[in-house]
């Protein structure tokens, strides 16, 4: 059986400033909802980094008789993410093995949907993914 762990923060550029502000860190659940689908399997669950210093995390897990196209859907309840200007997305991963993800984001006043892939490449370690959203992959 294929076993991916994924587990990530949010991060998102704010309107055109160059600071970066957290839009999850899974720490208030009232602030989110998830949509797991597919097979794919999830909870949240503490930094999985030994002495890891970044609290809750979403831990999901992909499994060999779920779909290809195995997924998880986070709906921000609170903190939006604003793709106006700068489209950029920078999440926080620790898996044990390398894989692809092809991150989406949809909705929003006239936005269009959006999607870009990314490579995890260094097993049991944090590794910081971008994603610019500028063209509808899927």
């Amino acid at each position: 059986m294929k076993k991916i762990t994924i587990l990530f923060f949010l991060f998102s550029a704010f309107l055109s400033t160059a600071q970066q502000v957290v839009v999850q860190d899974f720490e208030t659940p009232s602030s989110y909802n998830l949509n797991i689908f597919a097979g794919l399997a999830g909870s949240i669950q503490p930094d999985p980094a030994s002495g890891g210093t970044r609290l809750n995390t979403l831990n999901l897990i992909s499994s060999s008789t779920g779909e290809v196209y195995q997924g998880c859907e986070i709906i921000q309840l609170v903190n939006k993410i604003k793709l106006t200007t700068d489209k950029t997305v920078k999440i926080d991963v620790y898996a044990s093995q390398a894989f692809t993800m092809l991150a989406k984001v949809e909705g929003g006043a006239g936005a269009p949907n959006s999607g870009a892939s990314q490579s995890y490449t260094t097993p049991n370690t944090w590794q910081t993914l971008t994603f610019t959203f500028t063209q509808g992959l899927d």
